[in-house]
């Protein structure tokens, strides 16, 4: 066997870089012997669900299930030392520092019942200081229609069960755990928007290694003719709170495709550093090849906040969401750490620490301002 030192020599001389997949490559072997001989290919039959499970149960985590899997994530993040040599994906470093997998064409897009966004957020204040941070970050844009249907080539997300990134029903809409279809219907039909229900798509963060927090998710609401038609944003809170702001979308002949601008008042608690007396202006249209919402938050002094969601999109396949894995480890536990450490930074710059009020008696409303609809 070549040494350590024989192998970089052979490798420079190969113009292919020394990584630690390279290194770790006859552990990974035993990581992909493991995985398939002990933990099984694909690891979604039935049979290795808990009885729980096999009865259709839905839940946030059961134990039982995520202690089965763990060694099978264990030989299958190992698995990632071997791939290299026989895959043209790349050592896992190159991957880090190449873009994802090409955009999918439109049409591809369209048809394919859940898509992976990669970009960035970003918050930017005004006052009490000047302060902005930036982070990396990626979501999900899934057709509420086929969340039980597996994208192609995607073995690692599960509907409702656990798995590396998973979509929970019980994280969205009621909350209950119930079908997420007939619930967004039904707060359509209260608001006169029962033609936007034809075709749904949910903007989202996943639950990684079953655990999720999704601040903001966002409803896509299309006519049968594919138009916007209705946005709602459905939007969390530290506290377990949710509340959803139900709007409509005219109809633009001349450019359907056109972002929409929503203005109203804010009912809902989201940030204790944040006063309840505040307006939102949001931004954004029907996620495409890419991904953008921009959000402005303003009181009586002017616009005091902004941030932004951006993203392209990238085909759903079990290469891009280990890549992405690597990426952002454990986003979800990732979005809630910064969420507290931001506050904390904010309040030593002179934040003001404001009480939490009782959320709205109603799940979703419909702020009464109009919604304008342009090109620019």
């Amino acid at each position: 066997m070549d040494s350590r030192n024989d192998l970089e020599a052979k490798r420079v001389r190969q113009g292919r870089p020394v990584t630690p997949s390279t290194l770790f490559r006859p552990f990974g072997c035993m990581g992909l012997l493991y995985r398939f001989v002990f933990c099984g290919v694909s690891g979604r039959d039935a049979s290795s669900l808990s009885p729980a499970r096999q009865r259709g149960q839905t839940g946030s985590m059961d134990v039982a299930d995520a202690i089965r899997h763990v060694p099978g994530y264990v030989g299958l993040l190992c698995t990632s030392a071997i791939l290299p040599p026989y895959f043209p994906c790349g050592d896992i470093s190159e991957a880090m520092t190449r873009p994802d997998t090409p955009p999918v064409p439109k049409s591809a897009a369209v048809a394919a019942p859940a898509s992976l966004y990669v970009g960035e957020v970003m918050h930017r204040r005004s006052r009490p200081k000047a302060y902005e941070f930036v982070y990396r970050i990626f979501n999900m844009v899934l057709d509420i229609d086929r969340l039980a249907e597996p994208p192609a080539r995607c073995r690692l997300f599960s509907h409702n069960r656990f798995n590396l990134f998973s979509f929970h029903d019980r994280d969205h809409g009621p909350r209950d755990g119930s079908a997420l279809r007939p619930w967004i219907e039904e707060q359509l039909a209260a608001a006169g928007l029962r033609h936007a229900g034809a075709d749904i798509r949910l903007l989202c963060m996943p639950r990684v290694l079953g655990y999720g927090f999704d601040p903001l998710s966002i409803w896509y609401c299309h006519d049968a003719g594919g138009e916007l038609r209705a946005v709602l944003y459905q939007v969390k809170n530290t506290f377990g709170d949710q509340h959803g702001y139900l709007l409509p979308v005219g109809s633009n002949n001349e450019n359907p495709t056109a972002p929409s601008d929503h203005e109203f008042d804010k009912i809902f608690h989201v940030s204790p550093l944040i006063a309840m007396d505040a307006r939102y202006r949001i931004r954004t249209s029907s996620p495409d090849e890419t991904l953008a919402v921009l959000i402005r938050e303003s009181d009586d002094e002017g616009e005091f906040l902004v941030a932004t969601l951006t993203g392209d999109r990238r085909a759903m396949t079990d290469g891009a969401l280990i890549r992405q894995f690597l990426r952002v480890p454990f986003m979800s536990l990732k979005v809630i750490v910064t969420i507290h450490w931001q506050a904390i930074r904010l309040i030593l710059r002179g934040a003001k620490y404001t009480k939490r009020p009782e959320p709205p008696a109603e799940g979703v409303s419909m702020p009464p301002q109009p919604m304008r609809k342009d090109a620019a």
